[in-house]
This record gives C-alpha cells, structure tokens and sequence, in this order.
C-alpha cells in the first residue's frame, strides 16, 4: 500500500539525499525525518511547503497520493522573448519596432521570486556583437528588468541611444552626463560619454539581470 512515508522516502531517493540532507532542507532533524518514513509521525503543512518549494512536489501527491508526484509546470514563468529585436554589444543597431510578435523562454519561478523580479517587469532579447566580451558574447540571451532607469555605477543595461540599440556599462557622472563602457578592452571599443544636455536621446529599456549563451 502507497504511504505517506513511503512517498517521502521515495522522494529522498529520486533525489540522493540522506535523511540528515532532507531534513536541514525542510529544517527538521534527521530523527524527524527518520519518524515519517517509518509511518511514526506525518510532516506538517510547513514541511510540505518547503518540500513543494525546495523539490517541486506536490503537496497533493505528497499528502494523498494523488494527482502527479511533481508539479512540471506550476514552478515555471514564461518571459516574452522579442527574438526579432537584438541589443548591440558593438557600435549600435537600430532598433526596430519593439512591440512585435514574441517567443517566450523558461524560467523557474522560485529563482525570480529569489531575486525579486515579476514576470511583468521582464523581457528576453539577443546580445549582438563583442563589445561587452568576454561577459556577455555575440548571440547570448539576455534577460532585461525593463523599466528600471535608475542608473546602478556599473551595472550593465540594454537601452536606445539617438536610434541605436546597444548593451553598455552605465555610469553617472557628477554633472549629470552618462558614460557607455564597453567590457572589451580593444581600442576600437571606446568610453562614449553622453552629455547631460543629450540625455533626452536615451531611452534606457531596463537592466540586464541574466546571461546565457554557450560555453
């Protein structure tokens, strides 16, 4: 007969973990953990929670046997990806119509919710170039935290500057001027400072949170 505590062992071994592992997860002892498999003892609505969170069980599964054992797809958030719109990490391309027809790419919700980053805040776009080498490279995917113009020293951002979409560092200066780095250091990749009299030029579409790209 299918149990609770058969169920929870069998979890603890999809996923290689001693009994000591699981239980510093859902913050319990080993003993803890030691009771529910033996049918001693039931997890409470806590330790459910947590396992739901940590693993991606669900808690119906868990407590009941039913529905599936893990939940695929409610720990996922679909992020608008603007595959037609790229990002120069170069000299700028123009962009494009910003508001056309999207994919979208994967993310677990738990790490956004981490971060604390709301799928309506976001958008995925290409890096085109090699400008911002070797962190970000010609083709990777980025993941931007739009409408988030307050300027971080440093911090990398997708924006629009005079019609010309481009990856750059950004850097406030005393006067209220910007300057673009670029991360490569080759000479044909210079500082290029945007006068505070040009800001009105510049359209910051959000800050890059996340790269990915090959290896």
């Amino acid at each position: 007969m299918d149990t609770i505590a058969k169920r929870i062992k069998s979890i603890r071994k999809q996923f290689d973990l001693t009994q000591a592992q699981m239980g510093s997860m859902v913050k319990v002892s080993k003993a803890a953990v030691s009771q529910w498999e033996r049918g001693l003892a039931n997890p409470d609505v806590n330790v459910v929670l947590a396992l739901e969170k940590a693993l991606n069980i669900n808690p119906r599964w868990l407590i009941n046997g039913e529905d599936d054992r893990q939940e695929l797809d409610k720990g996922d958030v679909e992020v608008p990806f603007f595959k037609e719109v790229s990002f120069a990490a170069g000299h700028g391309s123009h962009l494009e119509d910003h508001n056309q027809t999207t994919d979208s790419l994967t993310f677990k919700k738990n790490w956004l919710d981490e971060k604390g980053y709301q799928k309506e805040q976001l958008l995925v776009v290409y890096a085109r170039g090699d400008s911002m080498q070797p962190r970000i490279c010609d083709g990777d995917v980025l993941l931007v935290k739009s409408g988030e113009t307050n300027i971080i020293d440093g911090a990398v951002y997708a924006l629009n500057y005079a019609g010309n979409a481009k990856v750059k560092r950004l850097s406030l200066k005393y006067d209220g001027a910007l300057m673009m780095s670029s991360d490569n250091t080759h000479p044909q990749y210079k500082d290029e400072l945007i006068p505070a009299s040009d800001t009105e030029q510049l359209n910051i579409i959000g800050r890059v949170v996340w790269v990915g790209g090959d290896l």
